[in-house]
């Protein structure tokens, strides 16, 4: 085992824990170290098969990425081997089609008139593939970085690719008990699924750390997301996702759920009835003002009253003040856009102040 790339992680692990419990704040930035974040786009001409899919490339890539960064306040030292955000859906039968900076899915032929149950097969290729990639990260790591958890999200986010959004809207009305018979068979893959990613991801402390989000703690730490969520009624939400994710919250020690932009903002009140969510962190999008802006004040506010922690993210450092003056400290996980040293000093102060 080499040194870990990040040299105040007990002090970071320290505020981790506090911002988990509710009683202390993050400061950071969304990525996973500095100057360079975890936005990884194929150049033209790369062969994308290979880019998204061979082992040694993404552990060479993935280690040079990070041998070359900076971690500076709580930032951490994350590997993101696996950047398909739905891997459930390939492994249960979508198959990808390979962008420059993302993948897309091809819908299955599943249906309720042409039904089968969902369940995992931990031979097929897919999860055989991305076993591979994270066991050439962890050699290539040698304990210098963290490996994180892949998005292993199972709710309507993974049946729409499967299904298809337009047909899954239709069988939310139609076919609502088969909608649930796939949802529960979904979450029996989640568990199989993190159950067996999750070795990869222990520290020799016992804590695990989520890829996407950049998080960690003790024991089992995971996501949670449901894009669709903007595409229907927060009483579908009500029926079709909040019991979902409180299946995973509760299977979960610390769990975060991303709220994707200001179409989804209805589904916040049936989240944070959940007991066992323990932060939900809000994406405003491009059309509106980013999470340092006032006007998100009262939401974050709203979440911290409900027991909850808070995950805002795209904040400018001359925003960190009145953030943390009107809504407190306590619970906040700040993701700061930080772009030079002085910007990083300025911030270190900012966070000393306020919490002593």
């Amino acid at each position: 085992m080499k040194p870990l790339l990040k040299q105040n992680i007990e002090e970071s692990d320290k505020n981790m824990l506090a911002w988990l419990n509710g009683t202390g704040m993050i400061v950071s930035h969304w990525g996973t170290g500095l100057p360079v974040d975890i936005e990884i786009i194929a150049e033209e001409g790369d062969d994308l098969h290979k880019f998204y899919t061979d082992p040694e490339t993404i552990a060479c890539r993935e280690d040079e990425r990070l041998s070359d960064n900076s971690y500076p306040l709580d930032i951490l030292p994350i590997a993101i081997p696996d950047m398909n955000t739905l891997p459930v859906a390939l492994y249960l039968g979508a198959e990808p089609e390979f962008a420059h900076s993302n993948i897309w899915y091809k819908h299955t032929d599943i249906s309720p008139q042409n039904d089968r149950p969902l369940i995992f097969n931990p031979e097929h290729p897919w999860f055989l593939n991305h076993k591979e990639i994270y066991e050439a990260c962890s050699v290539k790591s040698a304990g210098r970085y963290f490996l994180g958890l892949p998005a292993i999200v199972s709710n309507l986010d993974a049946l729409v690719e499967l299904r298809g959004a337009e047909n899954l809207m239709m069988d939310l009305v139609m076919n609502p008990e088969w909608v649930h018979t796939k949802l529960e068979e979904l979450h029996r893959v989640f568990l199989d699924v993190y159950q067996r990613m999750l070795s990869y991801s222990v520290d020799e402390k016992g804590w695990s750390t989520q890829g996407f989000f950049m998080f960690r703690g003790p024991g089992k730490v995971g996501i949670s997301h449901c894009d669709t969520a903007a595409m229907i009624s927060v009483d579908m939400f009500s029926e079709f996702v909040a019991p979902y994710v409180r299946m995973q919250c509760d299977y979960l020690d610390y769990s975060l759920y991303h709220v994707d932009g200001p179409d989804a903002l209805a589904s916040v009140d049936p989240l944070l009835e959940i007991n066992s969510l323990t932060a939900l962190e809000f994406t405003p999008g491009p059309q509106v003002p980013e999470g340092g802006d006032p006007r998100w004040y009262e939401l974050y506010r709203k979440i911290k009253k409900a027991g909850k922690s808070v995950q805002a993210v795209n904040i400018e450092p001359n925003e960190v003040k009145p953030l943390l003056d009107n809504v407190g400290p306590e619970g906040m996980y700040l993701m700061i856009d930080l772009q030079t040293e002085k910007e990083i000093e300025y911030i270190s102060r900012v966070a000393e102040e306020y919490r002593s």
